[in-house]
Parts: C-alpha cells; structure tokens; sequence
C-alpha cells in the first residue's frame, strides 16, 4: 500500500526553506515531512561518519529521540549508520532503507533494530543526505512505526524525488551555517583577542591573526587539532576542549583557564576554553568551541592600580599585589622584592582572590591582563 501524500510535497518544501532561516521551525519541518512520506517522525541529523554533532526530531519521536542522545548515538552502536556509509562507499546513490542495509536475518540479529527501533514501536526508516560540507554532513531519516510497514520501491522514489527539492533548502542552511561561523569570528576580532573557533570534531576551522602569530612555541596545531608541548598542559586542554564540546548547554563554573608554559622560558600563556551553546549551537552551527590566548608576556607594564581599586575594591597595597601578580612574578619574588613577609603576601592574596571572584594565581593574571588590555 503507498502511504505517502504527494499532494503534501510543496508544504515540506516550504516547511524547509523556513527551518534553514530559523533553526527552531526543523521539528515542525519534520514533521510535515513525516507525514508526507507515510511516517510517525523524521530526524535531522549533522554528523562526520559516525559520529553525531547534533540531532533534531519531530515530535513524534520524542521517546525515541531521546534515547537516542542518551545511549544509541554511540559510534560503536549505530549500526544503521554504519550500514548505510558502507552502502554509500560502494556506490549507493539516493535513499535507502533498512532493507537495503540489513539481511533479513541480519536485521533479525541487529542489536540497534531489535533493542532500540523495535522496542521503541518503530521497525522501518528511509534516510538520505541532503547536504554536505567538509566538516560535516546533513541528513535525514524518516521513521515508520511497526504498523505503517516497510517502504516500497514506489515510496522510496518519492522520498528521492522530495529529497531533490530538499537539498535546496538543506544547502542554503548549510551556509547560514558557515556565515554564522564567520560572524562569530568577526565578533572576537573587534575584540583584539586571539581567538581559534574548534568545530564540533575538534578541529580547529578558524584562527585569526593574532592568534596564528602564538602558534609555534606554547601552542601548536597537530592534525587540525590544538596541542601543547608539555604533557600536563597537553592534557589539560585536551580536557577542557573536549569539556567544551560535549557541553550540553546547562549553566555551570567556567572552565578553568589552561597555562601553556613556552619552551624559550618566557611568560606563558594562558588558554580559555569556552563552550558554544544556545541558538548559537543550532543543527548546522560548525562551531562547538572558542579558544582565546593571553599572552603574559605582553603584560610587563604593570597595569594601572587606580583600575584595579575601582574595579574589584582593592585597597591600594591588594592592587599593587594584584598587578606584579600580572606580570608573572610568583609570590616568593614579590615578597624578596618588597621585603615583605611572605605570610603577609598569602593573607593579602586571598583577600584579593575573595574580591575578584578567583581562587588561583593564574585566573587572576587572566583577569588582570584581560583588564589592563581593555582600559588601555
């Protein structure tokens, strides 16, 4: 039996054309797909091979949807994925569904279909892709639950005939993807401020200048990838980048600042990592991450106490602590240099840590330079 609604195919278009202006009309969009096509839901998902950047579902599949993100989405597990990029590197072209993927008995056995699709209520899908850049890949699945059957030869021509409609819309959404990218970028460079933007992979796609020229001797890029020479700090990034990506937009602390010691022996510099959340991490958003550099060799001029005192309340003595902190002097050559008791130094520090919302040496050298910059 054709289940699908041809008369429907204009709506979806149009449907589309909306989402890839304003990402939160993609559940309605496919929904109306859905229903065209003969089925409960659709999902959206961007993705590079296996891997899942993020998912939008209709909300017929909310339940499933949801399970999905929680467990299914892992690379070892997705076996429909796995099964329709195999399909797709032999020359597959257009739509394809499970039985195109899948053995009967091979289905039968399949762990992603029986434990999650089946027990879920749902037995069929038709995916497609839609859309392609080189850091990602958009695509669709439209899902059938057990009584709405398999998809015939005649549906699937549809799916191929709508889907070459949709990639119009998919295409422009991409870009608005890209131009978004770019205006983020432009927003930290007004800013003066060393900035890389990390995709969702965890590839560098953009640095600006400023950042480019610190390349090289605290901070390198490896494979797309940003690494620090020192294990400890290699580590440390690592963690905070990975942190920043796997965010799942819940308001917490920021991430703790990252030092990258150079190897000439110079002042290092100091990393923040910060995650990409809300609108700004739609389906077709490519950035994940911003890494911006302070470099605390640049901060040899003591910035000027007065700022310090009207900023944060210090008393004159915190401000001056506070400002030979920014330069990278440690509290040991503060206290020899001052001939103050280093004693008196500590109790002064945390009173100026209290009072600046800090609770190490380096997050206040970040707040400090960050200032100093600003007010120059």
């Amino acid at each position: 039996m054709n289940a699908v609604r041809a008369e429907a195919a204009g709506q979806v278009v149009q449907r589309f054309f909306e989402a890839a202006a304003l990402p939160e009309l993609w559940p309605s969009a496919l929904h109306e797909l859905a229903q065209a096509c003969g089925a409960e839901g659709a999902a959206a998902h961007s993705s590079d091979g296996l891997e899942t950047f993020a998912t939008v579902g209709s909300p017929g599949l909310a339940e499933l949807h949801e399970n999905f993100l929680r467990r299914w989405r892992a690379p070892e597990l997705n076996s429909h994925r796995a099964r329709g990029i195999a399909l797709l590197a032999r020359g597959w072209r257009g739509a394809l569904t499970e039985q195109d993927c899948f053995t009967p008995e091979a289905l039968a056995r399949d762990a992603f279909q029986q434990d999650f699709f089946v027990r879920s209520g749902f037995s069929s899908f038709a995916g497609i892709i839609l859309a392609k850049s080189p850091e990602l890949t958009l695509s669709v699945s439209i899902i059938r639950r057990l009584h709405q059957g398999p998809y015939s030869g005649s549906e699937v021509a549809f799916v191929n005939a709508l889907a070459a409609h949709l990639r119009t819309a998919s295409a422009i959404a991409l870009r608005f993807g890209l131009e978004s990218t770019r205006r983020l970028a432009d927003a930290f460079a007004t800013m003066g401020q060393p900035v890389a933007l990390v995709g969702r992979a965890g590839r560098v796609i953009h640095m600006n200048a400023r950042f480019e020229r610190l390349v090289g001797d605290a901070i390198f890029v490896k494979s797309g990838r940003l690494t620090a020479w020192r294990g400890r700090s290699q580590a440390e990034l690592s963690a905070a980048i990975a942190r920043a990506i796997g965010h799942d937009g819940t308001l917490r602390a920021p991430l703790a600042p990252v030092v990258l010691p150079r190897r000439a022996g110079l002042r290092p510099l100091v990393a923040h990592v910060m995650p990409v959340v809300g609108q700004a991490r739609d389906l077709m958003h490519l950035v994940a991450a911003v890494v911006t550099l302070t470099d605390l060799g640049d901060t040899a001029q003591a910035p000027a106490e007065e700022i310090l005192i009207d900023a944060f309340g210090l008393t004159p003595a915190e401000a001056q602590l506070a400002a030979l902190i920014a330069t990278g002097k440690s509290l040991p050559e503060i206290a020899r240099a001052r001939r103050v008791a280093h004693e008196t130094l500590r109790s002064r520090l945390k009173s100026v840590f209290d009072k600046t919302g800090t609770g190490r040496q380096t997050e206040l050298a970040l707040l400090v330079a960050r200032l100093s910059r600003h007010s120059a």
